[in-house]
């Protein structure tokens, strides 16, 4: 008999290890500014270990032979399924890297137009004036009003 595991368990694994290596980056912080990742971190961990027993029981269902056939069994994930989060991961994870590349505010008009697209906006008038409010906010908020410094880019 095949085994089959839930993919929760793929999901909480992937957070636990993502909550292991983001751990490892708070501890080369100053202490005071560390305490709040600290805090989220922990919880984020603990989440994951849940999501993770979760699947665990989840899977021992699916594989139990002699389950209740009146239980509503669980269908594993199609790519169907998984495709737009997949693909908003694949943005995001893309707009950290443009970040460091082209700065902030071209980094955030790239992203927010390209999300916009991936979730079937295609009204340019609603991509320009949300992409120009949201640019500006920050700029009047954070760059004017608070003093802080955005990521300017390699290429700026």
């Amino acid at each position: 008999m095949k085994r089959i595991i839930h993919h929760d368990i793929y999901i909480g694994t992937i957070m636990l290890l993502l909550s292991i290596a983001m751990f490892r980056e708070v501890y080369t912080m100053p202490e005071g500014p560390a305490q709040f990742p600290k805090i989220i971190l922990s919880l984020f961990a603990f989440f994951s270990l849940y999501v993770l027993f979760l699947g665990i029981k989840k899977t021992k269902v699916l594989n139990d032979k002699y389950a209740d056939s009146s239980k509503e069994k669980e269908e594993n994930l199609t790519f169907t399924e998984i495709k737009m989060p997949l693909l908003t991961f694949l943005v995001i994870a893309g707009y950290v890297v443009v970040i460091s590349l082209f700065g902030f505010f071209a980094a955030t008009t790239l992203f927010m137009v390209s999300f916009m697209w991936t979730f079937k906006v295609r009204s340019w008038k609603i991509m320009i004036l949300n992409t120009l409010g949201i640019n500006l906010f920050i700029y009047l908020l954070f760059v004017l009003q608070l003093n802080v410094r955005l990521p300017k880019g390699l290429f700026f």
